[in-house]
């Protein structure tokens, strides 16, 4: 059932492949269309983990943007890997997008490697 919802959450005829996506948005169609799951996670604290472990895993394979600027490594690792990597807070998804286009061959990348977003 959720795989059905979200297979088809990229496919709006017309709309522009630059259009930006909301991190949290592209993590959350990005996991289920990656891992095909149907769970749904019983707390907010494991639901931001695996959609902190999507986010990284889709800025390896596409650009991330803050705003309308696209973000160097430097700066996505500073936004995403370095707070896991130090304990400290995270910063917020809602902060950083990716490009509809970007998305999409982000989760044909991910597919292929057959990526699961599940953190250790």
């Amino acid at each position: 059932m959720a795989d059905e919802h979200w297979e088809g959450a990229l496919e709006n005829g017309g709309v522009d492949e630059d259009e930006l996506i909301p991190l949290p948005t592209a993590a959350t169609i990005a996991y289920y269309q990656v891992t095909k799951s149907e769970r749904h996670y019983g707390s907010q604290v494991e639901a931001a983990e695996i959609m902190q472990a999507a986010a990284i895993a889709l800025s390896t394979v596409a650009p991330v943007y803050w705003g309308t600027t696209r973000l160097t490594t430097r700066e996505v690792e500073d936004a995403l890997y370095r707070p896991l990597k130090d304990k400290a807070d995270r910063q917020s998804l809602e902060e950083f997008s990716i490009r509809r286009g970007d998305l999409k061959a982000a989760i044909l990348t991910l597919k292929q490697a057959r990526t699961t977003f599940r953190p250790k």
